[in-house]
């Protein structure tokens, strides 16, 4: 599947409607209150989120990923969790410059975090057949 480019805040944002729940609609202030800005700042992404095609929102205001919103963060997901990790475990970083800095390549504008990625898993395997 080819990823929908995203900044690193707009991967954050669904990131977090992703936790609160991939399968159930979101309000505004939830994803505020997690993310600690307005609800204005909510809507305003949301609006672009929902140009992307990856939420919806309902009558109520009420804000829902779409299958393709699922799939990308899905994606989005696999790619932080090994730069984090590697980030936390190998770099030591701590928990949020490791946090940070994966999301910060994530949303890169080169795109480069997917082969970043591959080399890290590179890296793990080789270790575990040294």
């Amino acid at each position: 599947m080819m990823m929908i480019p995203l900044t690193a805040i707009q991967i954050r944002y669904m990131r977090v409607l992703y936790q609160l729940g991939s399968d159930r609609t979101v309000k505004l202030s939830e994803v505020a209150e997690v993310l600690k800005v307005s609800k204005p700042s909510v809507h305003s992404m949301f609006c672009k989120l929902r140009q992307y095609g990856l939420i919806t929102q309902n009558e109520h205001g009420f804000s829902q990923m779409t299958e393709l919103g699922k799939k990308t963060v899905g994606e989005y997901e696999k790619q932080y969790e090994v730069l984090y990790t590697f980030m936390r475990d190998v770099l030591h970083l701590d928990e949020e410059a490791a946090q940070d800095n994966a999301l910060t390549l994530l949303g890169s504008e080169n795109h480069s975090a997917p082969q970043l990625c591959q080399g890290i898993e590179h890296y793990w395997q080789e270790q575990r057949e040294a």
